[in-house]
């Protein structure tokens, strides 16, 4: 759960990227950036929060991808 609300996950496009929905309005693009990291190597720059309830999050690797999408799946970021 991000910022109270449960998150949901899928692949943004076939390669690291992870869409990230359902996103609390007090997550931050650094807040993201930090819940994902512990996972693998991610791009900063192309890890961001959109319109206040989605974001995006691109990894190195997809292995650190798939990793991050089946342990962050329904978790909460935020408060």
């Amino acid at each position: 759960m991000i910022g109270g609300r449960a998150i949901r996950l899928g692949w943004a496009q076939k390669n690291t990227n992870l869409f990230v929905g359902d996103l609390d309005p007090s997550v931050t693009t650094e807040l993201l950036r930090e819940a994902f990291a512990k996972y693998g190597p991610i791009y900063k720059e192309e890890t961001f929060v959109k319109h206040r309830n989605y974001g995006f999050v691109r990894f190195k690797h997809r292995k650190h991808a798939e990793v991050a999408k089946r342990e962050m799946e329904g978790q909460v970021l935020g408060t």
